[in-house]
């Protein structure tokens, strides 16, 4: 299940399938994948927000240089499971935000509600 589930993000990644910005850019630039699954506990909880945890990354990751395009998908039915699906321009500025303070902070944030690791996978367009 989890092999069928990465080839399809990676293929839902490699076909352009997260919008850019501009048609020009499916054929530019790397795509990193990341599974977040949250416990159910947490995402239960009032004190912590996980849907406003995600929507500050999004909103913080929009502000890094370099970044083409950024989507955000939720599992139908295990709605504690989130996809992001990142387009950046280059490595060095998936580096950057990699290293950046936000990315750091949302990490330590969520930490301790993950159900596992977050799994992380960099693409680039199936030429």
């Amino acid at each position: 299940m989890k092999t069928m589930m990465v080839g399809l993000l990676a293929m839902t990644a490699t076909c352009g399938l997260a919008l850019p910005a501009h048609a020009d850019d499916t054929k530019a630039g790397l795509y990193e994948v990341s599974e977040i699954s949250i416990l159910p506990n947490a995402m239960k909880s009032k004190k912590d927000n996980v849907p406003g945890m995600i929507e500050q990354m999004v909103k913080d990751t929009k502000g890094d240089e370099g970044l083409m395009s950024i989507k955000v998908t939720q599992q139908i039915g295990q709605l504690n499971n989130y996809t992001v699906v990142e387009q950046w321009k280059d490595q060095a500025s998936l580096d950057k935000h990699i290293a950046a303070d936000h990315t750091k902070q949302f990490s330590a944030k969520i930490e301790d509600m993950l159900s596992g690791p977050i799994y992380q996978r960099v693409f680039s367009v199936f030429q």
